[in-house]
Protein backbone atom coordinates (compact mmCIF):
# COMPACT_ATOMS: atom_id res chain seq x y z
CA UNK A 1 0.00 0.00 0.00
CA UNK A 2 1.32 3.41 -1.14
CA UNK A 3 2.67 5.71 1.72
CA UNK A 4 -0.44 7.48 3.55
CA UNK A 5 -3.26 5.12 2.33
CA UNK A 6 -5.58 4.54 4.78
CA UNK A 7 -5.31 0.98 6.46
CA UNK A 8 -8.13 -1.37 5.82
CA UNK A 9 -10.40 -1.50 8.95
CA UNK A 10 -10.04 -4.48 11.65
CA UNK A 11 -11.84 -7.39 11.09
CA UNK A 12 -11.81 -8.28 7.47
CA UNK A 13 -10.64 -11.40 6.38
CA UNK A 14 -7.09 -11.69 4.84
CA UNK A 15 -8.26 -11.98 1.30
CA UNK A 16 -10.60 -8.49 1.87
CA UNK A 17 -7.85 -7.22 3.34
CA UNK A 18 -5.53 -7.81 0.05
CA UNK A 19 -8.56 -6.76 -1.94
CA UNK A 20 -8.51 -3.48 0.16
CA UNK A 21 -5.03 -2.51 -0.59
CA UNK A 22 -5.73 -3.46 -4.01
CA UNK A 23 -8.56 -1.03 -4.86
CA UNK A 24 -6.93 1.53 -2.47
CA UNK A 25 -3.70 1.28 -4.25
CA UNK A 26 -5.30 2.41 -7.53
CA UNK A 27 -7.20 4.79 -6.15
CA UNK A 28 -6.65 8.67 -6.10
CA UNK A 29 -6.01 9.65 -2.67
CA UNK A 30 -6.99 13.42 -2.77
CA UNK A 31 -9.61 12.56 -4.55
CA UNK A 32 -11.32 9.71 -2.54
CA UNK A 33 -13.77 10.90 -0.26
CA UNK A 34 -14.27 9.09 3.43
CA UNK A 35 -17.45 7.84 2.15
CA UNK A 36 -15.24 5.61 -0.52
CA UNK A 37 -13.57 4.45 2.24
CA UNK A 38 -16.71 3.74 4.56
CA UNK A 39 -18.62 1.72 1.82
CA UNK A 40 -15.45 0.05 0.47
CA UNK A 41 -14.97 -1.59 4.20
CA UNK A 42 -18.88 -1.96 4.38
CA UNK A 43 -18.16 -4.22 0.77
CA UNK A 44 -15.85 -6.05 1.96
CA UNK A 45 -17.25 -7.23 5.13
CA UNK A 46 -20.48 -8.20 2.94
CA UNK A 47 -17.94 -10.59 0.94
CA UNK A 48 -16.35 -11.78 3.93
CA UNK A 49 -19.87 -12.70 5.42
CA UNK A 50 -21.42 -14.09 2.10
CA UNK A 51 -17.75 -16.15 2.23
CA UNK A 52 -18.64 -17.41 6.08
CA UNK A 53 -22.02 -18.48 4.68
CA UNK A 54 -20.74 -20.44 1.78
CA UNK A 55 -18.06 -22.22 3.94
CA UNK A 56 -20.88 -22.77 6.04
CA UNK A 57 -23.44 -24.61 3.39
CA UNK A 58 -20.40 -26.10 1.71
CA UNK A 59 -19.90 -28.33 4.88
CA UNK A 60 -23.81 -28.48 5.92
CA UNK A 61 -25.69 -28.67 2.81
CA UNK A 62 -28.25 -26.21 1.83
CA UNK A 63 -31.57 -27.60 3.24
CA UNK A 64 -32.72 -29.50 6.72
CA UNK A 65 -35.14 -31.48 7.55
CA UNK A 66 -37.68 -30.25 10.04
CA UNK A 67 -39.67 -31.13 12.68
CA UNK A 68 -42.19 -32.70 10.43
CA UNK A 69 -39.16 -34.03 7.84
CA UNK A 70 -39.76 -31.79 5.11
CA UNK A 71 -36.73 -30.09 3.94
CA UNK A 72 -36.36 -26.12 4.81
CA UNK A 73 -33.50 -24.34 2.92
CA UNK A 74 -30.85 -23.04 5.77
CA UNK A 75 -30.95 -19.66 6.90
CA UNK A 76 -27.32 -19.64 5.71
CA UNK A 77 -28.41 -19.51 2.13
CA UNK A 78 -30.40 -16.41 2.22
CA UNK A 79 -27.34 -14.54 4.40
CA UNK A 80 -25.27 -15.71 1.71
CA UNK A 81 -27.61 -14.04 -0.89
CA UNK A 82 -27.91 -10.68 0.57
CA UNK A 83 -24.84 -10.13 1.56
CA UNK A 84 -23.25 -11.14 -2.29
CA UNK A 85 -25.75 -8.73 -3.09
CA UNK A 86 -24.90 -5.79 -1.01
CA UNK A 87 -21.24 -6.09 -1.71
CA UNK A 88 -22.33 -5.65 -6.00
CA UNK A 89 -24.41 -2.87 -5.07
CA UNK A 90 -21.52 -1.04 -2.90
CA UNK A 91 -18.96 -1.69 -5.71
CA UNK A 92 -21.12 -0.13 -8.25
CA UNK A 93 -21.88 2.52 -6.01
CA UNK A 94 -18.14 3.03 -5.89
CA UNK A 95 -17.91 2.43 -10.13
CA UNK A 96 -15.50 -0.37 -9.48
CA UNK A 97 -14.92 -2.75 -12.56
CA UNK A 98 -14.45 -5.93 -9.58
CA UNK A 99 -15.28 -9.56 -9.42
CA UNK A 100 -14.77 -11.33 -6.29
CA UNK A 101 -13.79 -14.48 -8.38
CA UNK A 102 -11.17 -12.94 -9.87
CA UNK A 103 -9.48 -11.04 -7.23
CA UNK A 104 -5.47 -12.58 -8.12
CA UNK A 105 -5.86 -15.53 -5.84
CA UNK A 106 -5.65 -12.83 -2.63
Amino acid sequence: MSQGSPKPARGLSPRARGIWSRIVDSWDIEAAGEHHFALLTEALRSLDRAEEARKYLDSHGLTFEDRFGQPKERPQVAIEHRHRNLFRLLIRDLELDFDPEDDGGA
